[in-house]
């Protein structure tokens, strides 16, 4: 049998799961404590301007926030600030696991250029720069880059198999 090919591609929150169990180094304490609170925040927020936040906060592009406004327009705001709860408490107990592992595949972070989605272009940034993952900035895309920018998103993606597969 020949080689197999596995790697590992993050979209801004989605590289934050490939660290789930990596050292806290890359979280501070008050981001790990509001996580942890997450559903009594986000219950504090009017449903139409937690709405307005999310959608604007993560896209860039009129499709990007079309996207957003038909996923969150499934939920009520009571199940969505429980799923979103519940998505970070999963996060915060990996993160304080005190697990280590290495990946030991290739990994390509993409993260658009006006991410204001929490923290996500400094946890790229230090991801990239202290476990030399290869770092891609998205152009004038938000947190949700690949409905911002697809085209750019695939050829980015496109190119890093590509390399693989030319190793296998």
């Amino acid at each position: 049998m020949g080689k197999s090919l596995h790697a590992t591609i993050g979209d801004n929150y989605g590289s934050q799961k490939i660290y789930y169990r990596k050292s806290r180094r890359y979280y501070s304490w008050w981001e790990l404590a509001l996580m942890r609170h997450t559903k009594g925040m986000y219950m504090s927020i009017p449903w139409k301007l937690l709405l307005k936040w999310g959608i604007n906060g993560t896209s860039e592009t009129s499709y990007g926030r079309q996207v957003m406004k038909n996923a969150w327009s499934v939920y009520t705001k009571e199940e969505y600030c429980s799923l979103a709860d519940y998505g970070y408490r999963i996060l915060v107990e990996a993160i304080t696991a005190r697990e280590t592992y290495s990946i030991t595949c290739p990994v390509l972070l993409l993260c658009g250029e006006r991410d204001h989605a929490g923290s996500a272009k400094r946890y790229n940034r230090n991801w990239a720069k202290f476990e030399g993952y290869k770092l891609c900035w998205i152009t004038d895309a938000g947190h949700n880059s690949n409905t911002d920018s697809p085209e750019q998103v695939n050829n980015l993606i496109e190119l890093f198999v590509g390399e693989l597969s030319s190793e296998i």
